[in-house]
């Protein structure tokens, strides 16, 4: 089918582009393949056939001629070659009205390519950094400000996901284009432009909160990229506007049904039908099937809207509503399932008959009365299993403070080390028991009895005994306590010791990305007018002021911040280039070199324009 084979033909045109092959290598190249087709077809090399690959051999070098001739400009010969200073150069000469468009597009036989992304998927990760800096420049004539940011989401809308998934580290130069300081302080505060209009994601843009840039940086980010400026500003305004409400509205919410439970089940015993037992556990239920019920409907929801990822469980893919995929939600959702069964569950006891009866106790053999055995039945490991749940849930409440966020995200990797360390110590522990079983020494004839023997030994639960073994007996009992004493316990510790000094460095990014992952959780649940009422009262339409009466860009949004701001690393002054002389829209700009000269022990930036 022709129109199979030039599409295939345009990939195989797009690679050699990449290749650096010139369009006067077809003609000769030509001459070859005609002339081994010659050689391979022998005597059926008949006038008819020659006509016919003639023909097509001029309709294909053509097409490809064409396409190497385009494709072979300056900037896809500095892309092919990784030139940085080449490519600087090719775009130097750019109309300042097209520069953007020379930057984030060529066109090779028809189809329109992203210089950005040849560059990050090819490995030009210099020439790919240099275009985000270069497009988020901050340019200005006499008549107009050109900044790309817009032009860059407009022709790279997944801009974030491939920098996550591809090249993160050169999100932080994303970020940093997106930041402006004043270099003038007024009243002990500098002026900073925030454009994080595309970063927010707005709602007609991006209906799926899960997809917007904030939810791709949770999701397929690093913790160090919520450290940056622009990424603690965007986080602190969805946190204010309405995460930091409705997340504390829902904890408020949740600690109230912990309290009728406890009051209800704990304080309480579930056999009690009093007055106060009953409502608190009542109460208790009715909330919490209120609670099951949103949960519900939220989870269908996603799962008809297709806000759904794959979750591997015992390797086998389930596709999950995102809301389960947070475990504090997963545990809140089916915490609340068992407490409306356990409410459910004693409320018609009491409303039957009044308290349970209590079994009569067994006769002794001496006539006497034995106290009933201790059983556990259904309801209790069901109020067992809530109460662990719900109090545990309050962890979650952490997020509130970064400090304890960072501080309960550094317990949990270490509890994973721990666990690690627990597993392998089980594994040694069962041995010895089975060698001691075997032996049959005096205490450990049972292989249950010597496991909960040695456990209490290592734990130090058991009072000092004097173990009466045989030699070899002895000396495992020795050896295990010289293998979990002095060699497991001070790898873990030391473990532990690095694994701590390795997490303090990132625990805070941690924190913050914790806290955008809530965020997002909590607007991807919020109705689209709502969303769109806040996104309005942002108004990020309205130009930014560089100073007073010179607006800037639309896109973002403006503070005033301490003065102390500009020892921050990523304070930056004023980094607006504003070039003099003529504004013509159709002229290049005017040449910048950065031209570093060692003074006396710092370096001296020279700016010289041509």
């Amino acid at each position: 089918v022709p129109e199979k084979f030039f599409e295939a033909l345009q990939s195989l045109t797009i690679r050699h582009v990449k290749y650096g092959v010139k369009g006067e290598y077809v003609k000769p190249f030509g001459k070859a393949i005609l002339s081994g087709l010659e050689e391979l077809a022998g005597p059926r090399w008949t006038p008819p056939v020659v006509t016919a690959w003639k023909n097509l051999w001029s309709r294909v070098s053509t097409c490809v001629g064409r396409s190497l001739n385009v494709g072979t400009n300056l900037i896809t010969v500095a892309l092919v070659n990784g030139d940085v200073e080449r490519f600087r150069e090719a775009i130097e000469c750019a109309p300042r009205r097209d520069r953007m468009s020379w930057v984030t597009r060529v066109e090779v036989y028809g189809a329109i390519m992203s210089p950005l992304y040849w560059a990050i998927r090819d490995g030009k990760f210099a020439i790919a950094q240099f275009m985000i800096q270069d497009l988020l420049a901050l340019r200005a004539d006499r008549d107009a400000y050109y900044y790309g940011r817009e032009h860059l989401w407009c022709t790279h809308p997944d801009i974030i996901p491939t920098l996550c998934s591809d090249c993160p580290m050169l999100v932080e130069d994303l970020l940093d284009g997106l930041l402006w300081h004043s270099q003038h302080v007024h009243d002990g505060k500098v002026r900073a432009n925030y454009y994080i209009k595309e970063l927010y994601g707005g709602p007609e843009e991006n209906p799926d909160a899960w997809k917007t840039p904030l939810a791709v940086m949770c999701l397929k980010g690093q913790p160090q990229m919520f450290l940056h400026p622009v990424s603690v500003k965007l986080l602190e305004l969805k946190w204010d506007r309405f995460g930091k409400k409705t997340f504390l509205s829902v904890q408020a919410f949740f600690v109230i049904i912990i309290a009728l439970f406890t009051d209800g089940f704990l304080m309480h015993h579930t056999g009690d039908c009093g007055a106060e037992g009953l409502i608190s556990r009542t109460a208790a239920g009715a909330l919490a099937f209120i609670v099951f019920v949103a949960m519900s409907y939220f989870i269908v929801k996603q799962y008809w809207r297709g806000q759904t990822t794959v979750v591997r469980v015992f390797r086998m893919p389930i596709l999950t509503p995102r809301l389960l995929c947070n475990p504090w939600n997963l545990a809140r959702y089916i915490s609340m399932c068992c407490l409306v069964f356990a409410a459910s569950s004693t409320a018609p006891q009491c409303l039957g008959g009044g308290r349970r009866s209590e079994a009569p106790s067994s006769p002794s053999v001496g006539g006497g009365l034995e106290p009933e055995m201790h059983q556990i039945d259904f309801l209790m490991v069901v109020t067992a299993v809530t109460a662990i749940s719900m109090w545990g849930q309050l962890i979650q409440a952490l997020v509130i403070s970064t400090r304890l966020a960072a501080l309960t995200y550094t317990i949990g990797q270490l509890f994973s080390d721990v666990t690690r360390f627990m597993y392998l110590m089980g594994i040694t522990l069962v041995s010895f028991a089975a060698a001691l079983t075997a032996l049959q020494e005096p205490g450990f004839e049972e292989f249950d009895v010597s496991t909960m023997n040695l456990l209490k030994h290592f734990l130090n639960l058991a009072p000092p005994t004097h173990y009466d073994f045989e030699a070899l007996g002895m000396f495992l009992m020795v050896m295990f306590a010289i293998i979990i004493h002095v060699g497991l316990l001070s790898i873990l510790i030391a473990q532990l010791a690095l694994a701590y000094e390795h997490l303090s460095e990132d625990k805070a990014g941690y924190a913050k990305m914790n806290r955008a992952f809530v965020c997002v959780e909590v607007e991807s649940c919020i109705p689209m007018r709502i969303r769109r009422k806040i996104w309005d009262a942002i108004d990020f339409d309205k130009p930014l002021e560089f100073d007073h009466g010179d607006e800037g860009p639309t896109g973002g949004i403006q503070v005033m911040e301490l003065a102390i701001v500009r020892a921050h690393p990523k304070y930056k002054p004023d980094r607006i280039i504003r070039c003099t002389g003529t504004a013509d829209p159709h002229d290049p700009w005017p040449v910048i070199r950065d031209v570093f000269e060692e003074g006396e022990g710092e370096g001296v930036v020279k700016k010289a324009a041509s």
